[in-house]
């Protein structure tokens, strides 16, 4: 019986590997789909490749704290 299960399970990790071979064809096919729609909209855009929002946040919020706030309306 345990010799009988084992088999099974051996047949059906065999029939999942030989007919799932091509998903990682499927996986490079969307990541480079991904990368061209990616490389489109940048090019719409006028986005450039190595911006980073968090960054630019930063560097904003950065700036306003450097100001001194004067509760008369006054810099």
């Amino acid at each position: 019986m345990i010799d009988e299960t084992i088999k099974n399970i051996e047949t059906y990790n065999q029939r999942l590997y030989i007919n799932e071979g091509g998903i990682g064809e499927e996986i490079t096919e969307r990541l480079r789909a991904l990368n061209m729609a990616n490389q489109k909209e940048e090019a719409i855009y006028n986005i450039q490749p190595d911006f980073d929002p968090e960054e630019y946040d930063n560097e904003l919020y950065a700036s306003e704290d450097e100001e001194e706030f004067n509760p008369e309306g006054g810099i």
